[in-house]
């Protein structure tokens, strides 16, 4: 399951580096960025289930972080709060158009909050999106 994992991790960088006013989200993150808003996508948690047929259920929650500089709050709020709508339509009208692939069975639903980060010793403030997502396979 692991790379239907890290393929739905990568496939919601291609969505969010594709929505307007994204500077960079790249594949594989690195440790600094110089252009805002910077997003990265990880896996935050999996709990896996099994039947008594042989297939397991994944159900993950993966998180995308869009993170600027940390100058002052109201205009940084200014500059966040579009992609709370943006990002999250983004996300659904992928999966409605292109399903993130055969095991991917379900976006179970998207959460968006406010969070404060210190990204390489560099003050960040940013929307933190978790998407719970529901996953199937067959062990062979």
């Amino acid at each position: 399951m692991a790379n239907e994992l890290y393929e739905a991790v990568k496939r919601v960088q291609v969505i969010v580096r594709d929505v307007p006013g994204i500077k960079l989200a790249p594949e594989d993150p690195t440790e600094s960025a110089s252009e805002f808003p910077f997003a990265f996508t990880y896996l935050s948690s999996e709990e896996r289930m099994s039947d008594s047929y042989g297939a397991v259920r994944s159900d993950a929650t993966l998180v995308c972080d869009v993170v600027i500089p940390r100058t002052n709050l109201a205009v940084n709020l200014q500059t966040l709060m579009p992609y709370a709508d943006s990002i999250q339509n983004a996300l659904y009208k992928d999966w409605i158009d292109n399903q993130w692939g055969s095991t991917i069975t379900e976006l179970k639903k998207t959460r968006c909050k406010l969070v404060n980060l210190d990204i390489a010793k560099q003050q960040m403030i940013g929307l933190r999106f978790e998407i719970d997502v529901k996953i199937r396979d067959t062990i062979t």
